[in-house]
């Protein structure tokens, strides 16, 4: 098992997350169990009281709900595993933490499913026997998941670990290359962005206006140099061209198709 492997060496981190995974894991197991058996018995015909009445669509979502809990128990010895191979980052950790705890919450929110789903009393008894104080997992915050996107909106050696296996080249006409340059000129004029708003606030400038109307203005008024216009104005024009979509006039596709048709 590779959470096993994962586990070995342990710090707090793994083994916190190790214990919740195997709980879950040990979970997924008692209520597949018992929806297995009710299932089995309904289509053999075998009588097994009122586990044996469950409706078709309802075992199919009690089937579904354990298949949540499966996907996620993998995702989180996945997330484990990677975070073992790449040598235990402590960049890593806030990833780890938000990874592991979503994960869990979505398999606690797939078990209360079935909990729910089955009759009365098996399902009160299974939720006693696996969570007799309910089910603690908690989605993660909203401040945590607005720190770490705006941790990998920056450049960095996670970000850079991630698109490892991607293949790009620095210019235009790439279209993985064609965002990678607009994410780069639209972080160096985050600071003259923020002058250029601060100037609004201040009634410098005039607010509500285009970017490409309110540099020249800011210009003018010696909020910017020259220089710094030119960047904002490029970087405006690498945002627009990373945004593009293929487009086409109307009736092209369909000229497209007659031409390959009489090529064939």
């Amino acid at each position: 098992d590779c959470l096993r492997l994962v586990g070995a060496q342990g710090d707090g981190v793994e083994a916190g997350a190790l214990e919740q995974r195997q709980h879950v894991g040990e979970d997924f197991t008692r209520g597949a169990d018992l929806a297995a058996v009710a299932q089995a018995c309904a289509q053999q015909g075998m009588p097994s009281g009122r586990l044996a009445r469950l409706e078709t669509a309802r075992r199919e979502m009690l089937s579904a709900r354990l298949g949540d809990v499966l996907s996620h128990l993998y995702m989180a010895s996945a997330t484990l595993k990677y975070y073992e191979d790449e040598g235990r980052q402590s960049a890593d950790l806030p990833y780890l933490h938000y990874a592991l705890r979503r994960s869990l919450w979505l398999m606690g929110l797939a078990l209360q499913g079935v909990f729910d789903n089955l009759p009365t009393v098996p399902g009160m008894l299974l939720k006693r026997i696996i969570f007799p104080f309910g089910i603690r997992y908690r989605p993660v915050r909203d401040s945590t998941v607005s720190a770490i996107c705006r941790d990998i909106m920056q450049p960095s050696a996670l970000r850079d670990r991630i698109s490892a296996l991607c293949f790009w080249q620095e210019q235009e006409q790439d279209p993985i290359g064609r965002v990678e340059l607009a994410f780069r000129a639209m972080l160096a004029v985050q600071p003259l962005e923020k002058r250029l708003h601060d100037a609004q606030k201040q009634g410098s400038l005039p607010p509500k206006l285009p970017l490409a109307e309110l540099i020249p203005l800011a210009h003018t008024a010696g909020v910017i140099s020259e220089a710094e216009a030119t960047a904002l104005r490029e970087a405006e024009r690498l945002r627009y061209a990373a945004l593009q979509v293929d487009s086409f006039a109307p009736g092209e596709l369909e000229q497209m198709g007659c031409d390959r048709a009489k090529e064939s």
